[in-house]
């Protein structure tokens, strides 16, 4: 019977030899236990369950958050950006990824992140401001009081073919466009494009003529003006597309005389054109000209290029005045049944101009 008992426990202690060679080293290795003593740990950690992970690395596993601090500034072309109406979420600079820093003052690169919107929802057909607010992906958390980065689109109302390099947009009181202009990244006499907020007066207006010798594209449709003055853009060749304020009611005598580069400008909203406005904008299209009820001298004489939208004038417009539409070669369709004087050579040039009602006019000057 000894003999029997003694074969057993020494069978025993080689199977479980056996079974230790059998194990990686890792399994096999005595660990320190938090309270300081020696063991074998638990079974799952040394007999092969987890071996080869240390007790770091599971801490850091189950560590999957990170917390961000801070994030680094913008790119100010990214934070403040420009889009020309019909340009697409997907075209808009929203980067994929921010850097910053974590709550143990590390540097964090390549922060996933998406955009939402704040408050209205991004409508590339509807000029107007839209933020966006970044939000973070799942593995990443906010610090206490750390605000996630914006960025805020301006939607222009140009099409994107019109919407030339270097465009800026500037916030300005009367008066301080100069200074807030010549703050910015582009040199005044790079700027091909402007959009401007807020009150102007003629100071401003002068510096635009004066110094924006490039300028394309000039937006005031967020401007306070009421009138655009007295050759407020006079000789500005390269000016190509404005857009005025809907507030703007009038235009001053030779706003835009030898602005042979003119192409496009709305004056849906306008009731007075004065003396030689347009005079000499060889390029100007078709013009909305139903609101006007006062209309100068030699306003769109030379014009080689314009139409009128509908052929369409206000009925209550009763003069056309002299050298009005003179030289407009493209002219072909105008409504006359109202009109009741005509000045001095006011059509003397117009090949393409067909059929008019005269029938209400009492006063038909030469030419």
């Amino acid at each position: 019977m000894k003999k029997r008992k003694w074969q057993g426990i020494i069978s025993g202690g080689l199977a479980l030899g056996l079974f230790f060679s059998l194990q990686p080293v890792s399994a096999q290795t005595l660990v320190k236990e938090e309270t300081g003593q020696v063991g074998f740990g638990t079974v799952s950690e040394h007999f092969g369950l987890d071996a080869g992970i240390s007790r770091t690395e599971k801490r850091t596993a189950r560590q999957t958050e990170v917390t961000i601090a801070s994030f680094d500034p913008l790119d100010p072309k990214v934070a403040e950006q420009t889009a020309a109406v019909g340009t697409a979420q997907s075209k808009l600079k929203l980067p994929e990824a921010l850097s910053g820093m974590d709550s143990e003052g590390k540097p964090v690169k390549d922060i996933p992140v998406t955009w939402k919107s704040s408050g209205d929802s991004y409508d590339p057909t509807t000029p107007q401001d839209y933020i966006f607010i970044a939000e973070l992906s799942s593995g990443y958390v906010l610090a206490q009081d750390v605000e996630l980065p914006e960025i805020i689109v301006t939607v222009t109302g140009f099409e994107p073919t019109t919407l030339p390099e270097n465009y800026v947009r500037v916030t300005v009181k009367a008066g301080e466009l100069k200074t807030k202009v010549e703050k910015g990244q582009v040199l005044p006499q790079n700027i091909a494009a402007l959009l401007i907020e807020g009150s102007l007066n003629e100071k401003d207006l002068q510096y635009i003529r004066e110094n924006l010798k490039n300028l394309k594209t000039l937006d005031l449709e967020k401007t306070s003006l009421t009138a655009i003055p007295k050759s407020a853009f006079q000789n500005m060749t390269s000016l190509e597309n404005v857009v005025l304020p809907s507030s703007a009611t009038a235009i001053g005598e030779q706003a835009f005389k030898g602005c042979e580069h003119l192409t496009s400008v709305n004056l849906s909203k306008v009731e007075k054109i004065g003396t030689s406005t347009f005079e000499g904008c060889t390029k100007l299209g078709e013009v909305d000209l139903t609101q006007v009820t006062s209309l100068g001298a030699s306003a769109f004489a030379g014009c080689t290029t314009l139409n009128l939208k509908n052929g369409a004038l206000n009925p209550n417009l009763k003069t056309i005045a002299d050298h009005a539409f003179q030289q407009n070669t493209s002219l072909t369709q105008i409504d006359l049944s109202h009109i009741e004087t005509i000045g001095a050579n006011a059509f003397e040039g117009c090949t393409k101009l067909g059929e008019v009602d005269l029938t209400q006019v009492t006063s038909l000057g030469a030419s």
